[in-house]
């Protein structure tokens, strides 16, 4: 049997983590450059939902000039950062968002879970800016917390018929939106 500093001390364990990290960091490294061209690649797709109230996909620093140019004046994030490399975390949209004259609000969703305090959130963030922005991965959860904040106040066909038309299914949440 081998003695020594390095088999004792858990030395060989170390040293295979360290030659799989050295393996897989290329692999890491090049995921991500094409997950960032393939955002980079894509036009904003800004759906209106109602002429006050918009969503999108994932949007990245550079889209944020085209949402000024299109009259928002501010922008909420649905998505939680754990779901997006550090470039498309909220940080960062948020400085290129304050940066254009903008207000940002984080309102993170964590998928299915439209708590009441969730919902609150997104009607006090969506309340007397003027036009409003919100994104998350799809678009999808930021049309669901829209529809939420509508509930009573807005018929539950009408609600679910404005997110249909960008794809988006809030059939599931009918009961809560009638």
């Amino acid at each position: 049997m081998r003695t020594g500093w390095w088999w004792g001390s858990g030395g060989v364990l170390f040293l295979l983590a360290m030659l799989a990290a050295m393996v897989a960091a290329p692999a890491l490294r090049a995921l991500i450059r094409r997950w960032a061209a393939a955002l980079g690649d894509r036009k904003m797709d800004i759906r209106r939902l109602t002429d006050s109230y918009a969503v999108s996909p994932q949007i990245t620093p550079e889209d944020v000039a085209a949402l000024k140019e299109a009259g928002f004046v501010r922008v909420i994030c649905n998505r939680p950062d754990g779901e997006v490399p550090p470039a498309l975390q909220a940080a960062a949209i948020r400085r290129a968002v304050e940066a254009a004259g903008m207000e940002f609000v984080e309102n993170p969703v964590t998928p299915g879970q439209f708590t009441p305090d969730l919902v609150a959130r997104q009607a006090q963030a969506m309340q007397g800016a003027g036009p409003v922005f919100a994104y998350c991965a799809s678009g999808n959860r930021s049309s669901v917390a829209w529809a939420l904040t509508q509930a009573g106040r807005r018929p539950a066909d009408d609600l679910i018929a404005a997110a249909a038309r960008f794809g988006y299914n809030l059939e599931p949440y009918r009961d809560r939106l009638g």
